[in-house]
């Protein structure tokens, strides 16, 4: 779960550890913190649950709650992001909802692993059109090495920086996906 302070201020404890959310603030929550908050007065914040098995969500990024700060472009994207949840309607939108998540997952975590502090060896990957380029092929046969070719990168490079980010090959994650 990614929560980003959007209007307004919060307080939210993850796993005892609490911090101030607003427009400048965010918390990654991996699966199974346990999570608290209380609003100080008037606010809104964007709340994203988001599968774990995504592309768009690097496991690093998720290894352990962290409060992060977001600097003035990421701000910009979440008041955009936050627009564009509002405008999502009930569960005959839920189609449309679910590729909200992952689009807004997609953009939100490249920007986050701009972050020096978050980096790792695998900046380059571009999380987003890697996503995309499987989902649109998912009953394909698909060639890692054709991934590869797609990324700009020859297959055991490649096939080196996605286990770096992802801990685990693109066969397996592929396999995982469909």
């Amino acid at each position: 779960q990614v929560v980003l302070g959007v209007d307004g201020a919060m307080v939210m404890a993850v796993d005892g550890v609490g911090r101030r959310i607003d427009r400048h603030a965010a918390w990654l929550i991996p699966a199974g913190a346990r999570h608290e908050y209380a609003g100080l007065g008037e606010n809104r914040q964007l709340v994203l649950d988001l599968p774990a098995a995504s592309l768009a969500l690097p496991q690093r990024l998720f290894d352990r709650a962290r409060a992060v700060s977001i600097d003035p472009a990421l701000t910009s994207l979440v008041a955009q992001l936050a627009t564009a949840a509002a405008q999502l309607g009930g569960p005959a939108d839920a189609a449309r909802a679910h590729r909200f998540q992952w689009h807004a997952a997609a953009r939100l975590c490249d920007a986050l692993l701009d972050d020096a502090s978050l980096a790792a060896p695998a900046v380059g990957l571009d999380f987003a059109r890697i996503d995309r380029w499987l989902r649109a092929r998912l009953a394909e046969p698909l060639r890692i090495a054709d991934l590869a070719a797609h990324c700009g990168y020859g297959m055991r490079r490649f096939h080196q920086l996605f286990i770096d980010a992802f801990g685990e090959t693109p066969h397996r994650y592929l396999q995982r996906l469909r």
